[in-house]
């Protein structure tokens, strides 16, 4: 059969197939990572109406997250805070700050703060705070640390895999990152147990 290419080209061919087939694969690879976290939303900051800065509020005070997240600790939902929760310190703390100023005006025309989840689940998906806070979930374990985030942003993929992950490790008491092992009465892997 008759050369098609010269020998110098096709050397020249030889030498470009590596770095072309690595490109490739590396392509092929970015994009399955960055379509896993598009889906997964992971590092997804969510534009909020007044700029909030977590780590802030957390480093400068002794703030836990049940006191603007009603709930964390002893309902079903972490609720978003209201404007009440935020003028508890700033109706005076900071007034005149120009970050504040959307507060002070909601507060003036009885507007609602329009917060938007970061975190939300879907509407067929039952998760309640209290009873992993009583079970000694950490709120990083799902949420990431958010003491350090400015703006905050989905740290972990809350996926269903995610949190069966969690649920067998709680119940076989290794490599789990709670405070302590918690002995359960039934299967949490059970679909029943976050799907009534």
């Amino acid at each position: 059969m008759a050369q098609i290419f010269s020998r110098s080209a096709d050397r020249r061919l030889r030498i470009l197939a590596g770095p072309i087939i690595l490109c490739a694969i590396a392509g092929i690879v970015g994009l399955k990572w960055y379509v896993k976290n598009q889906e997964e939303k992971i590092g997804l900051v969510v534009a909020q109406p007044i700029e909030f800065s977590h780590r802030q509020h957390i480093e400068n005070t002794e703030l836990i997250c049940a006191d603007c997240h009603r709930g964390a600790h002893d309902g079903p939902q972490a609720l978003l805070p209201g404007k009440s929760i935020c003028l508890e310190c700033h109706d005076d703390l900071f007034r005149g700050t120009p970050k504040l100023q959307p507060l002070h005006e909601a507060k003036a025309k009885g507007l609602a703060i329009n917060w938007k989840p970061v975190s939300k689940l879907p509407e067929f998906v039952h998760f309640h705070h209290g009873v992993h806070f009583e079970a000694n979930v950490e709120c990083s374990n799902c949420h990431g640390d958010v003491s350090k985030m400015e703006s905050v942003s989905r740290a972990k993929p809350l996926t269903m895999d995610f949190c069966i992950d969690c649920h067998r490790e709680s119940q076989s008491g290794e490599n789990f990152s709670t405070k302590q092992a918690v002995s359960w009465q039934r299967d949490l892997t059970d679909c029943s147990v976050c799907h009534y």
